[in-house]
C-alpha cells in the first residue's frame, strides 16, 4: 500500500556507488588491514540501477542531491583514524575544494534521495497553523 501521503516528502541520506575509487577501496580494503566494515553483506551503496528501480516503483518524483562532497575524509576516518591532525585538515580541505566543482559532487560517497508525491498536502497540524499565525502577525 501507499506509505507517503499526497503532497508528502521523504528524504534519506544514503551511500553512493558512483565513485569508482571509493568502490575499489570498499571492495579491497574495508574489512582488512584493520579497516572496519560496518553493515552486512546484503547492504551496498546505491547504484544507478537502484535509482532506476526507485523511480519505476514510486508514483512520484525521485530526486538525488549531493549537498556535501565526502570522499577524502573517509581515508582520514577509516585508515588514519584522525590521528594526524594536519592530514585531517588537508583531507577535509580536499573535500571542500571538490564540493566547489559541480560535476565532481556526484562522486561524493554520501547523497540525499528525496521522494515527493504529487497531490494536495495533508491538512496542517494545529501547532503548525498556530506557528504560522503568530509568524504572520
Amino acid at each position: 500500500g501507499r506509505v507517503l501521503a499526497p503532497g508528502g516528502r521523504a528524504v534519506f541520506v544514503e551511500n553512493s556507488a558512483r565513485n569508482p575509487l571509493l568502490m575499489l577501496a570498499r571492495r579491497r580494503l574495508v574489512g582488512r588491514l584493520g579497516i572496519p566494515r560496518y553493515g552486512d553483506d546484503h547492504e551496498h551503496p546505491l547504484r544507478r540501477s537502484d535509482f532506476d528501480a526507485m523511480r519505476a516503483a514510486f508514483d512520484g518524483t525521485v530526486t538525488v542531491h549531493f549537498p556535501d562532497f565526502v570522499a577524502f575524509r573517509l581515508l582520514d576516518f577509516y585508515v588514519l583514524r584522525r590521528r594526524v591532525p594536519l592530514l585531517s585538515r588537508l583531507l577535509r580541505g580536499a573535500d571542500r575544494l571538490c564540493q566547489r566543482i559541480p560535476w565532481v559532487r556526484e562522486f561524493s560517497y554520501f547523497l540525499v534521495v528525496q521522494f515527493d508525491r504529487a497531490g494536495a498536502p495533508a491538512a496542517s497540524r494545529p501547532a503548525e497553523q498556530h506557528t504560522r499565525h503568530v509568524t504572520d502577525a
